[in-house]
């Protein structure tokens, strides 16, 4: 109902734009098609809107019958702190496609509405503290705190609703305050409880299973959905391959190049995953991880850029017309590309200036960051601490002997932090056991340092790598299309250069710095900012070469030129991804051996303990 119904849809407005010769038909079918995909998306908003409603409603009539049968006095019960005053209008704000809906927090200026404190004191009667929760708040949401205050509730007290956004993740964020941590723990999409499969993949590094079929019979059925869309698609390319759709859009050669792409990025996830380190983070996150690259990372990366794109292109055009108002009233017949060019020739400071802001800015912080949240926006067991799960069916104990094979029993808590203490538990007992496959129980030592840092490599270059194989897509089939020769002369162009996955590996130091080594100076800034510095260059590489091969491609010896610029950029480039290998190496190198240390000072701390 929300995804297939809607993509058949819009392939079946895009297929008759195509292929229905006769204009006439052609704007009128897909006109309709097109109407209809609207209308549809339409009606679903709104029949969400209403289910959701409802659910609220009925919600908060349930709360306050229980509240009432307890016997429990509203100023303690949290429940019926929260559903007083919830009517009908209330919900339908808080739930509307478009609008407004009344900010809980009154005056805009700091001042506290009774809804503020009735909110505050819920937190209190569930045991949360909203004080603290604050005080935790990152950069995002300071800096979303401050555009809002400005703007929403400065103005006119109410919050602006586009299509439930802004509720749903109010939601989310309550439910994570409301429910246990345990109840938490589950896949989106299939609802599959992490217990259901965690022992089987636990069974599978503990007992160093090398058999890929048992890591593809021991994935969730997320992954295995993934893997399936995967199967599907490739499908229906062969299929559109077959039916040879006009102007080259599906043909069977261009299904040869998107597997292609596809290999290469799975042959390096193959190295950096099985080849090494295939039992520092399992199969199953391996797929979740990319999938979060290519699917959910490629088009924040891609919206925030072209927002990005149209302020940096809009200054420029302004810039150009007050630099040089009576060049431009001149040639008002000319095209734009063509104005726009001869004045980078004219001004070729400012073009310089220009290229240095969409390297660094445009291209390379926005990106870093969507991979980065692309790795922190997938939640897996093999990063949960076995504690977590409560009476999740899993018995999780300390065992002093557990000093090798990437396992290790802690119960130093000053040396390991932020991850580290998610990994491991403060228990000491007799044995570390876990159910495996059947529900076998099987011995699970605890994963030393030294393993959860190769895991969160991995993990972030298996989502820098998906990231790159959509991306690889668009520069191929949108960018290229000029054929099977140069489709497949970019892919080979872009896999010599491996820089996406090359960058997440370098935001993994700061990654593992802060939350395996406990260096809280690591903040998101200091961890991104080699990777941006690294992508930077080599883009900003690449556009001042092609700037300079352009600006003399008017010489007599343009060919020449062109031939020697082109050079001259690849060796720059390949000299800037040589540059960060090793400076990757390096780092990589030093951080091993802080992590093993700190292992064996957990190790030495444990055998003094027994």
């Amino acid at each position: 109902r929300h995804i297939v119904v809607p993509v058949m849809l819009f392939l079946l407005t895009a297929v008759s734009a195509v292929r229905i010769k006769d204009p006439v038909t052609n704007e009128k079918v897909t006109l309709l098609f097109f109407l209809t995909f609207v209308g549809y998306n339409i009606w679903n908003c709104v029949t969400g809107s209403l289910e959701r409603v409802r659910f609220r409603r009925d919600l908060a009539l349930r709360a306050r019958d229980e509240s009432a049968s307890s016997g429990v006095a509203s100023h303690t019960n949290g429940s019926s702190l929260l559903v007083e005053e919830q009517d009908e209008y209330s919900a339908k704000c808080a739930h509307g496609i478009c609008g407004c809906s009344v900010c809980v927090c009154g005056g805009g200026c700091g001042a506290y509405s009774d809804d503020t404190r009735k909110v505050k004191a819920y937190y209190t009667a569930v045991g949360g503290d909203e004080d603290e929760e604050e005080d935790r708040d990152d950069a995002c949401v300071r800096l979303w705190n401050f555009f809002s205050n400005c703007c929403c509730r400065t103005c006119c007290d109410c919050w602006f609703q586009f299509f439930g956004c802004c509720a749903l993740a109010q939601e989310a964020r309550e439910l994570r305050k409301l429910l246990p941590r345990e109840s938490q723990l589950i896949d989106f999409v299939t609802y599959e409880p992490f217990a259901d499969y965690k022992g089987s993949l636990e069974n599978l590094r503990v007992t160093k299973n090398n058999n890929l079929m048992d890591h593809y019979m021991a994935l969730s059925q997320l992954s295995i959905l993934l893997l399936k869309c995967l199967v599907l698609v490739m499908l229906a390319l062969f299929i559109l391959g077959l039916l040879d759709v006009p102007q080259g859009s599906a043909k069977f050669d261009n299904l040869l190049v998107a597997l292609a792409t596809f290999c290469q990025a799975f042959f390096i996830v193959y190295f950096c995953h099985w080849q090494w380190n295939r039992f520092d983070l399992s199969l199953d996150a391996v797929v979740k991880y990319f999938a979060s690259g290519f699917l959910l990372t490629t088009g924040l990366a891609l919206f925030f850029e072209f927002l990005e794109s149209v302020v940096y292109q809009t200054i420029l055009g302004f810039i150009a017309i007050i630099t040089a108002p009576t060049y431009f009233n001149a040639n008002d017949g000319n095209n734009n590309d063509t104005l726009m060019s001869q004045f980078s020739l004219k001004y070729p400071a400012i073009m310089i200036f220009y290229y240095f802001l969409s390297a660094y800015a445009l291209a390379s912080l926005v990106e870093e960051l969507c991979k980065y949240f692309g790795f922190w926006m997938v939640e897996h067991p093999d990063f949960i601490s076995p504690d977590e799960y409560g009476s999740g069916g899993y018995t999780y104990e300390q065992d002093a002997d557990s000093q090798t094979g990437g396992s290790v029993s802690s119960s130093n808590s000053s040396e390991v932090s932020g991850l580290a203490q998610r990994h491991t538990t403060n228990t000491a007992s007799s044995a570390n056991m876990n159910r495996g496959v059947n529900n076998q129980i099987v011995r699970c030592p605890l994963r030393t340092l030294t393993s959860q840092g190769a895991g969160i490599t991995v993990a972030m270059v298996a989502v820098a790598m998906g990231f790159a194989c959509c991306e690889n897509m668009i520069y191929i089939f949108v960018y290229t299309g000029d054929g099977m020769g140069s489709e497949f002369t970019v892919l080979i162009l872009r896999s010599l250069f491996p820089v996406h996955p090359l960058s997440a590996a370098i935001q993994s130091i700061g990654v593992c710095r802060r939350d395996l080594e406990g260096d809280k100076s690591y903040g998101i800034g200091r961890s991104l900012f080699p990777a941006v510095l690294l992508h930077g260059s080599f883009d900003f590489a690449l556009m001042i070469f092609q700037f300079i091969a352009d600006a003399n491609a008017g010489n007599d010896a343009a060919g020449d030129d062109g031939v020697g610029w082109a050079l001259a950029s690849l060796c720059g480039s390949f000299g800037i991804v040589l540059l960060g290998f090793l400076y990757y190496a390096k780092q990589s190198h030093a951080q091993n051996a802080r992590l093993a240390a700190l292992d064996a000072a957990i190790v030495s701390d444990q055998s003094h303990l027994t």
